[in-house]
């Protein structure tokens, strides 16, 4: 029985690396197997942010007003889930940023809801009222406009003195 072998001994012909050597398709079919799961989960796996409701919508009342501690404003909220608790935020930009002023619970027919806040002290600007519902995470907002204020007392009459005052507080 003669054998060939190569320069370092090993028999012509034979396997060199041992049972680990892997041919190239089937390092083309693992790579290409590892490239449709990773695919697959990007698809299925849900991202991680705010759903916007479609059709869930946020009104508030009134849409603008001057402070006071009296003003109270009123949020109506639609088409959330039923039975939800939805939370109310003043100044919302985003998840995870607003002051919870309220929270309301929608009804189970329409989704629906109606709850009342007092007004916070703030500079004057534009506002955004934002309805977050704490089990689907739909999110409603409504623009809220604060006005500066300007009055003076006592009320003028001829030849009376009287202070003008102006209400706005700076960021």
């Amino acid at each position: 029985m003669n054998e060939r072998l190569d320069g370092r001994g090993a028999r012509a012909g034979r396997d060199k690396a041992g049972p680990y050597r892997f041919s190239s398709w089937a390092i083309t079919m693992l790579v290409l197997t590892f490239a449709l799961v990773a695919a697959g989960a990007l698809v299925v796996f849900p991202r991680i942010q705010a759903a916007h409701a479609a059709g869930a919508t946020l009104s508030v009342v009134p849409k603008s007003a001057n402070y006071s501690a009296q003003t109270a404003l009123v949020a109506k909220g639609q088409n959330f889930a039923a039975n939800e608790v939805v939370k109310i935020y003043w100044d919302y930009t985003g998840p995870g940023t607003g002051t919870l002023e309220a929270t309301a619970t929608a009804n189970a027919t329409k989704g629906s809801f109606s709850t009342g806040f007092q007004l916070p002290l703030a500079s004057t600007g534009t506002y955004t009222i934002a309805g977050v519902g704490q089990t689907s995470g739909f999110v409603a907002t409504h623009t809220f406009q604060l006005l500066p204020q300007l009055y003076s007392s006592p009320e003028a009459e001829c030849d009376a003195r009287f202070s003008v005052y102006y209400r706005r507080w700076a960021d």
